[in-house]
C-alpha cells in the first residue's frame, strides 16, 4: 500500500470508528479526497525535515507523526462538528507545528484559518508549509495571544488550542476575539473543574481506535452568538 493509500485508508477508519462512537452521523465526507491526502503527505514531509532544525514536535516516525498528530487533530475536527458558514474563521492559538490549524485547513480549504505562533522559528515554518500545501486561506500570525484583536479577525467561528497550557487563555482569547465557541483538544485526565473560570464547556470523550488512545474535546461556547 502506498502513503497516500495509507493516509486514505486510516482516515475512512477513524470515520467510521468515531461515527459508530459517538452514534452520529459526521459532517466530514466518509472517504478523504486525493487532494486532502495529499496535502497530508506533504506536510509529513516538511514536518520530518523541519523538526531536524527547529524543535516542532517530539522525534518519531512517519507512522507515529500521522498517529499523533494528524488523526489526532482529524479526529478532533470530526468530534467538533462542521460550521456550516464557510466564511467565518478558525483561530489555531499556539499553533506551533499548525496544530491544529494546518489540519482543520486541509479538511475545509475554502475556510479562513489563523495560525497565531508567538515563537519566530515556528511561524516561519508556519509560512513555509502554508506555502507548499498551497492553502490559500491560511494567515500565519507571529505574535502572542494577547496582542491578537477582533478589528484584525472579525467573524471569527471557534478559536483551537492543543497543548496550549492554558484554558483561561484560550477562553479570554476567544471572548476578545467574539468568537462563537472555544475549543480545547485535552487527554484523558482533563479535568473541567480545574478551569477557573466560571464557565463549563461541553466535554466530549472519544478515542482514535478500537485501541487507540483516549481523548477529550472541550468547548465553551459565548453566550452572545
Amino acid at each position: 500500500m502506498d502513503q497516500l493509500q495509507a493516509i486514505k485508508s486510516r482516515y475512512e477508519a477513524l470515520h467510521h470508528w468515531i461515527a459508530g462512537e459517538l452514534g452520529t452521523t459526521l459532517p466530514y465526507p466518509p472517504l478523504l479526497s486525493d487532494e486532502a491526502a495529499e496535502r497530508f503527505a506533504l506536510y509529513l514531509d516538511l514536518l520530518e525535515l523541519w523538526t531536524v532544525r527547529v524543535d516542532l514536535v517530539a522525534p518519531a516516525s512517519r507512522e507515529e507523526h500521522l498517529e499523533r498528530h494528524i488523526i489526532d487533530c482529524t479526529a478532533a475536527a470530526m468530534v467538533f462538528g462542521r460550521c456550516e458558514d464557510p466564511s467565518r474563521w478558525f483561530v489555531d492559538l499556539g499553533s506551533g507545528a499548525g496544530l491544529p490549524g494546518l489540519i482543520l485547513a486541509t479538511l475545509e480549504p475554502e475556510r479562513p484559518v489563523m495560525l497565531c505562533e508567538p515563537r519566530e522559528k515556528r511561524a516561519v515554518f508556519l509560512k513555509e508549509a502554508v506555502s507548499h500545501l498551497k492553502l490559500l486561506e491560511v494567515v500565519v500570525v507571529c505574535a502572542r495571544a494577547e496582542q491578537l484583536s477582533a478589528k484584525e479577525f472579525a467573524n471569527v467561528e471557534a478559536v483551537f488550542a492543543r497543548a496550549v497550557g492554558s484554558s483561561a487563555l484560550l477562553i479570554s482569547t476567544a471572548a476578545r476575539l467574539g468568537a462563537a465557541r472555544a475549543v480545547e483538544l485535552v487527554g484523558p485526565s482533563w479535568d473541567p473543574a480545574a478551569v477557573a473560570t466560571g464557565q463549563k464547556p461541553r466535554v466530549t470523550s472519544y478515542s482514535l481506535g478500537p485501541n487507540g488512545p483516549q481523548r477529550k474535546l472541550a468547548v465553551w461556547s459565548n453566550d452572545a452568538h
